[in-house]
């Protein structure tokens, strides 16, 4: 049930790879402890830069199956050779990337920071700037900021829907980032923010079927008439 709530989060918010991915890392590696993952990643960054896609990915599959304050045990128990905050931006490069093959990976730029940028990018334009020769080996990180800048949302001619989509898919980020930590208080008040977020909504005549799924304390409020 976890599982599937999961999931079901991560196609609402938009995340449609997520929520294919979600269950079947769970379900696949739910058998690795701490241990096992402070293992596979100590492995791969061994490796150096060959072992940065692998890193990449075995962050991700490791943030995506542990659970709540497990998360944060690998950083606080093990002695690992990075913070959890960079782990995070690793997670990122890993869900984002992961699906790319070694010959594409290598056209990208070595270092995790620029990387963690180019994730940022929507994909089209990030296939886009690839294919243009724009996200290449030599690009800087100074560089590579300033292409995220300008093609999410902050250029001129841009709509407004991709800067949207932008900042929901970061709010996203940091609540799976650290929900985990969370104390009870704090998940009830994200919870009644999100609901009157929700009803703010509904008064602009946009259908919220979402709603209903993901917070069923707001079922009648958030089907109610405005006028009610």
């Amino acid at each position: 049930m976890e599982i599937m709530t999961e999931a079901l989060i991560a196609l609402e918010t938009g995340s449609a790879r997520e929520a294919v991915e979600l269950p079947s890392l769970k379900l696949a590696s739910r058998a690795r402890t701490v241990a096992d993952w402070a293992g596979e990643i100590t492995k791969f960054l061994e490796r150096g830069r060959r072992g940065t896609l692998d890193l990449a990915r075995t962050v991700y599959q490791a943030k995506t199956s542990l659970y709540y304050g497990q998360w944060s045990d690998l950083w606080t128990e093990h002695r690992l050779a990075f913070s959890k905050r960079k782990a995070e931006m690793f997670a990122v490069v890993g869900r984002e990337f992961g699906e790319l093959n070694a010959q594409t990976f290598a056209r990208l730029p070595g270092g995790w920071s620029i990387l963690y940028q180019l994730a940022r990018l929507s994909r089209p334009d990030f296939e886009r700037l690839l294919a243009q020769e724009k996200i290449h080996p030599a690009l800087r990180l100074a560089q590579a900021k300033e292409l995220v800048a300008r093609f999410n949302g902050q250029s001129e001619g841009k709509s407004r829907r991709p800067g949207i989509k932008l900042r929901l898919r970061h709010f996203s980020d940091f609540v799976r980032q650290t929900s985990g930590d969370w104390t009870a208080a704090e998940r009830d008040l994200v919870r009644a923010e999100l609901c009157q977020l929700a009803l703010e909504l509904r008064d602009i005549r946009v259908p919220l079927p979402s709603v209903n799924r993901l917070f069923p304390d707001c079922n009648s409020l958030a089907t109610s008439s405005p006028n009610n």
